[in-house]
């Protein structure tokens, strides 16, 4: 079980004076003016669940100072990796205590101070689903108003002499005016004898204990090849670990878990590709290897490879992945592919199928109608190189059979169609289906498209890029393209986009953003930000304060 300790203060939002934030909960009270301080899940995912992430390679007592602003309050915290322990003698708690205690008051072994323990709440576990016990709290603080609900330890009264008739005056410190029972005065306590019987409150060190197992760290990275998403909404990225750039290809769950990890593919992170298959398969290509790897989405493990071979005089029209730009596994399990600008078709054993004439089996011709067309060929020559002009999507119509490569971006939709863009200056996006038939053909209004498009089952599609002002959007197109949506916006103009390149979407809506560098953002299906990886916040902060910057010098 892993141990982190929090300190957090802030000021009260009404009267201005510093509240210590003492306890993992929602709402805290200010002693001085008695105001409910409430404090945001947001607020909360900030401070322990990304800090957790950030500290989980931390030593054992190595710690942290930082500050976040949110809304209307600043918060100063120290955070750190450290044995929970007693806050007076600093004694570490057994861990075997935890082993059997359920919730309440633990008394210190060394000085009997008492420390409360409590198992999370249903508020905690929606933030930290993995925290198995809160340590140090400061329990008063979880009560539904100022009084604290523990009983002060200096429970004896102090004696005073009123000063109108020179009576004794029992004081507890309960309440700063006292009334003589002796001449009925009022008598307000001077700050020394007040503060003596209150002090200030300081800001106490509390510690959350987490599940280690259930916190497996994603893998860190710099360079993104490309990014898939499955039919469970699983994600799956190809990228380079370490600091000799080596090859991961790794899948992770919506909740930013980590699933599987392969670490001993010999491959080269540029210029590689996935794809992930209607059967539970994942495809991995590099357009410098003729063969395609097969992995299973499951656990990563492997399934098979499609050897890729040149071309022969025996065979003329071999499988080959060498020079491929662009590669989906189509609705019919078919691996659809631009290889050195040249659609083709395989089954998934690596023989050729019939470019666009549908059939429903292996070995089975298409019919008299698909065969009047080009699409119906299955022997297509694959080009030696990509050296020869192809034009973009503006150009192409019904069932093409080349295309630039080189900017082209594929996908298959959840509603199985073919979606298909480039990222010319003039840049379309075309919906196709499994037929080879242009359904529609839009320009595309976003330019600096890295991503491959992505459909939900509707049919509406989705682009990330940056817009004339250089501004990041994810938009929609619906109506068969005709509507477009802004969905998300760019952090200038109030949403959480900053510098995001690559995108996936997951059948119930789900969408995780992505750039090199360890950036990555998911999104809840009524986009609610979720999770925001320490580098990604970093780039919105660093891109507002240039804004800020810029603007302060203009004036």
């Amino acid at each position: 079980m892993d141990s982190y300790c929090f300190e957090v203060k802030t000021n009260c939002g009404s009267c201005g004076n510093p509240i210590p934030i003492n306890a993992f909960t929602e709402n805290i009270y200010c002693e001085k003016c008695g105001k409910e301080n409430k404090i945001s899940s947001d607020f909360w995912n900030s401070l322990i669940t990304d800090n957790i992430k950030d500290i989980s390679d931390f030593s054992e007592g190595e710690g942290q100072n930082s500050k976040i602003i949110t809304g209307s309050y600043e918060f100063t915290i120290l955070y750190g990796k450290q044995k929970a322990r007693c806050g007076k003698c600093k004694t570490t708690i057994p861990e075997e205590v935890f082993n059997t205690f359920e919730e309440g008051h633990y008394k210190c072994a060394k000085c009997n101070n008492i420390i409360f323990i409590r198992k999370p709440s249903e508020f905690i576990k929606n933030i930290v689903p993995s925290a198995m016990f809160i340590a140090g709290e400061e329990e008063g603080q979880l009560g539904s108003g100022v009084k604290d609900t523990i009983k002060k330890d200096n429970t004896k009264p102090v004696i005073f002499t009123c000063p109108s008739c020179a009576a004794n005056l029992e004081v507890d410190g309960s309440e700063r005016i006292v009334t003589c029972k002796s001449c009925d005065s009022k008598v307000y306590l001077p700050d020394d004898l007040w503060f003596s019987l209150n002090p200030a409150k300081t800001v106490n060190r509390w510690y959350v204990m987490i599940d280690e197992k259930s916190e497996i760290k994603l893998p860190d990275f710099y360079s993104l090849a490309d990014v898939a998403a499955d039919n469970d909404g699983n994600m799956y990225v190809v990228s380079d670990y370490g600091d000799d750039d080596k090859f991961i290809l790794w899948s992770f769950s919506p909740d930013a878990k980590l699933r599987w990890a392969r670490k001993d593919i010999n491959f080269e992170v540029d210029d590689s590709g996935i794809a992930v298959t209607g059967n539970g398969k994942l495809y991995l290509w590099n357009k410098n290897k003729k063969s395609l790897l097969v992995y299973s989405c499951k656990d990563g493990s492997d399934v098979t490879t499609i050897k890729g071979s040149d071309p022969t005089d025996e065979n003329p029209y071999p499988f080959t992945m060498k020079g491929c730009e662009a590669l989906i596994s189509d609705s019919d399990n078919t691996i659809l592919a631009v290889v050195n600008n040249a659609f083709v078709r395989f089954y998934d054993d690596g023989s050729r199928a019939p470019l666009w004439g549908t059939v429903s089996e292996k070995g089975e011709k298409p019919g008299f109608f698909s065969k009047l067309f080009e699409g119906a060929k299955t022997e297509i020559k694959i080009p030696s190189d990509d050296s020869e002009w192809a034009p973009g999507v503006k150009e192409i119509g019904n069932h093409p059979a080349r295309a630039d490569g080189s900017l082209i971006k594929m996908n298959l939709g959840y509603d199985g169609n073919v979606y298909i863009m480039d990222n010319h200056s003039e840049s379309y996006l075309a919906k196709y289906n499994r037929s080879g038939v242009q359904d529609w053909k839009r320009e595309n209004i976003l330019k600096n498209v890295e991503c491959k498009p992505f459909a939900d089952k509707d049919g509406n599609v989705y682009l990330l890029g940056t817009d004339e002002d250089d501004k990041t959007k994810l938009i929609r197109y619906s109506d068969n393209g005709h509507h477009i949506d802004t969905i998300l916006n760019d952090v200038l103009e109030g949403g959480v986009l900053s510098t995001d390149s690559h995108f996936t979407l997951s059948p119930d809506g789900t969408i995780c953003t992505y750039k090199y560098y360890d950036f990555l953002k998911i999104f809840t299906p009524d986009l609610k930000l979720v999770y925001e990886s320490k580098q990604s916040k970093e780039e919105g902060r660093k891109k507002i304060e240039e804004k800020n910057k810029k603007i302060a010098a203009e004036e």
